[in-house]
């Protein structure tokens, strides 16, 4: 089987070669054309329109021409930048790793609104052997705190990027700490935090839990202040976990009920006088209109759910963002986006001259009927 999976990999890539070598073949026929139309004057169209029409000068083609490219220049800004950084990081990437290996571009549609989908293990660079390696031109969404850098929300600014305010990046440290939690049903955080630990293995059991109910959580503080620095469908984190808590209501300064993630297989800490950090609510509609608003231009979209880049070999639980983006697309545009698995692996990555492979996975819909 794994051969023969090998073997479908290497003809995609070879198919994907011979069609980027006709590209290039006919960009480079065209320029050869147009450096003979410049030689002969026989076949030169401005010669042969300056001929027919003696009263029109020749710096009257040239104004009229550099009048349109500046023209062009001013309208389609964005447009010429993206490709300019496309080019420049083309080379930077080629230059650092001794190979960067495209497999399954044919899955990515021709034509229409893409969203593609990634693991985050490289940060910046993730998405741009993304963009390398695909034709379409992508707009990413980008942490806002990397938007407002100097040079990096330049390029961001060119390459079309959608910012994204982050809970995590206006996080600050609660007031006193925390020293009891556990779920409605009377766990404390030492036992576990899934209800399929209930099933046994059984099949059944299993089945059941497919699609694990929500838990709730009370947490108690000493010395806190959950009124004032915490509100609800905020989150809070708990020092030592990877997981945010959801919380659903404040009770007072020194209790409230928090909910897991259920996409997180992550236990709960053991708390005695754990320290938290707080995250505000954060109102993402404008995001979401602004990610539609690409669509409905037919253009791409790229996001990695994780939230975050990481180094770790598994990934981390993934945001709902992807579902909403597509659920919205179908509701307001009545527009069915095709959803781009991408996956990025790195061998040395970390060093100079390493390999990346970067996998395009075939197309996935939504069901509009789970609308």
């Amino acid at each position: 089987f794994d051969l023969k999976k090998n073997r479908r990999r290497k003809g995609n890539l070879l198919n994907e070669m011979s069609v980027r070598s006709s590209e290039h073949t006919r960009a480079q026929l065209a320029l050869l054309w147009v450096v003979v139309l410049l030689t002969v004057d026989a076949i030169n169209p401005v010669k042969i329109f300056l001929h027919v029409f003696p009263q029109v000068a020749p710096w009257h083609i040239a104004s009229f021409s550099i009048g349109a490219i500046i023209y062009i220049f001013i309208t389609e800004l964005q447009e010429l930048l993206y490709y300019a950084v496309k080019v420049f990081f083309t080379s930077i990437v080629s230059i650092f790793f001794r190979r960067v290996e495209a497999i399954g571009v044919k899955n990515i549609p021709h034509y229409g609104p893409v969203l593609f989908v990634g693991n985050h293990a490289n940060q910046f660079v993730d998405g741009l052997c993304i963009m390398t390696t695909c034709e379409k031109k992508i707009s990413y969404l980008v942490a806002e705190k990397s938007w407002r850098r100097r040079v990096v929300g330049d390029l961001a600014w060119a390459m079309g990027c959608v910012p994204v305010k982050r809970a995590q990046d206006s996080a600050t440290g609660g007031s006193g700490m925390i020293i009891e939690l556990c779920d409605t049903r009377g766990r404390n955080s030492g036992e576990k935090s899934r209800s399929e630990s209930d099933s046994g293995g059984s099949k059944e059991g299993l089945a059941e839990s497919a699609i694990p109910e929500p838990i709730q959580i009370s947490i108690k503080g000493k010395g806190t202040k959950f009124n004032e620095e915490l509100e609800p469908r905020g989150k809070i984190l708990l020092e030592g976990s990877s997981v945010a808590l959801k919380i659903l209501d404040i009770i007072d300064n020194e209790l409230l009920v928090a909910e897991i993630d259920i996409a997180s297989d992550a236990p709960l800490v053991d708390v005695n006088g754990s320290n938290y950090k707080c995250f505000k609510r954060i109102d993402q509609t404008k995001v979401f209109g602004n990610v539609l608003d690409v669509f409905t231009k037919r253009g791409a979209v790229g996001i990695f759910p994780e939230g975050g880049s990481h180094d770790r070999t598994d990934i981390l639980p993934l945001k709902a963002g992807v579902a909403i983006i597509a659920y919205s697309a179908l509701e307001r545009d009545g527009i069915n986006i095709p959803i781009v698995p991408v996956g990025l692996n790195y061998f040395r990555g970390h060093r100079f001259r390493g390999r990346a492979v970067v996998e395009y996975g075939s197309p996935i819909y939504i069901d509009p009927n789970t609308l």
